[in-house]
């Protein structure tokens, strides 16, 4: 079993990620491509039926957090030294913006990382809708 083929299961098995159904569609290097259907448990206002902010922020932090053991894995790899410090990456800070109400049957999050680092990686993700509408973006450090 190939290292990408076992972080794909390790995606789909964090019992967050297993909770509001989000699925990881593809990896692309150090590239992430996730998806979440909306439904109601995930609603800020039912009646709107507006994905929730904490939501939002919550798969963009997820998803970040897997670009960012993707990108020091390889950095890491590259460098000849031990990949057990992967275990240890944390968020150590987030930024989400939000642009549009959280509306559509399914959002799709992309992540990659902007800056590698020995200790550190700085990443982007951005949160769309089903119609392609850039519903939010963040950005997060982490720690490893």
């Amino acid at each position: 079993m190939g290292l990408d083929q076992i972080f794909a299961e390790r995606f789909s098995s964090v019992p967050f990620q297993k909770h509001v159904g989000m699925k990881l569609d593809r990896i692309e290097g150090t590239t992430i491509h996730a998806s979440i259907e909306n439904a109601p448990e995930l609603m800020g206002n039912e009646m709107t039926e507006i994905l929730h902010g904490g939501v939002i922020a919550s798969i963009i932090d997820a998803v970040g957090g897997f670009v960012a053991g993707q990108a020091a894995r390889l950095f890491l790899e590259e460098k000849g030294e031990a990949l057990d410090r992967i275990q240890r990456l944390a968020t150590i800070d987030l930024r989400v913006d939000y642009f549009s109400p959280g509306r559509g049957k399914f959002f799709t999050i992309v992540g990659k990382p902007l800056k590698v680092g020995s200790r550190s990686i700085s990443t982007r993700m951005e949160v769309h809708n089903d119609q392609e509408e850039l519903i939010a973006a963040g950005s997060a450090n982490f720690i490893y």
